[in-house]
């Protein structure tokens, strides 16, 4: 598998674990050059226009408190790519007419976390979904694949991987998708910029295009079944 790192982290891999770690990107405002491919990058995946994204900016300028502001002064490409990461469930049910500048408000104030060192944050409720871009694309070799599986620690933390499977012709940003589906409020949904994520197995494949029959040939293909078209539960022990 080989990697082109846009502005991420680089994958790793810990002992001899089948898993490749990948992380929340932790974009450095300071670097011009992973910022440029960063917005490109975050355009595309959740559709924002250059307008959007000075609209968010003068939206955060106007409701930020003395101490967000200042530790929003180099991240904030990191605070637009969470902002636009999160799903939250709650929100659309609760605040799905509110204005966009509420949106923001409460995102700030609801969701965003800031980390002892600085790092900014995101505070997922029960069913809330991230949907990361992880800033790497990868080339695989060819019949193979790659899915991504929950880390040990994250999904004992709740968290759920939600789609998962690269085929080796995609050429673009991989995504991370998740969903916290504990009830912890106090930091078991809190996830930081530069935390490892989800890990990736690379898997061989096998290409197999669909053939179509008729009935009567698939009833002759078929007809040594022993399993049948009995559905879900069919196999269970019966009472």
């Amino acid at each position: 598998m080989f990697i082109y790192n846009g502005f991420s982290q680089t994958p790793t891999r810990n002992f001899q674990a089948a898993g490749i770690d990948f992380f929340i990107p932790n974009i450095d405002d300071s670097n011009l050059k992973q910022v440029e491919v960063a917005k490109e990058a975050l355009k595309k995946s959740y559709k924002l226009s250059d307008e959007d994204i000075e609209r968010f900016w003068i939206t955060v300028d106007g409701l930020a408190t003395e101490e967000q502001a200042n530790m929003f002064a180099n991240q904030r490409w990191n605070l637009l790519h969470l902002f636009y990461a999160l799903k939250s469930a709650s929100w659309f049910i609760d605040h799905k007419e509110d204005s966009y500048t509420k949106k923001v408000d409460y995102f700030l104030d609801e969701y965003l976390r800031i980390s002892k060192d600085g790092k900014l944050g995101v505070a997922c409720k029960f069913s809330d979904m991230l949907f990361i871009n992880s800033g790497i694309k990868i080339a695989l070799q060819p019949y193979t694949a790659l899915e991504f599986k929950n880390k040990s620690g994250k999904g004992t933390a709740g968290w759920s991987v939600k789609a998962c499977l690269v085929d080796e012709d995609y050429s673009g940003y991989m995504h991370l998708s998740m969903q916290y589906l504990w009830y912890d409020s106090e930091n078991g949904g809190t996830v930081y910029v530069g935390d490892k994520l989800t890990q990736g197995v690379v898997f061989e494949t096998k290409t197999d295009d669909a053939i179509e029959l008729t009935q009567s040939k698939y009833d002759e293909r078929m007809k040594n079944s022993k399993r049948g078209s009995d559905g879900f539960g069919s196999s269970d022990v019966k009472h």
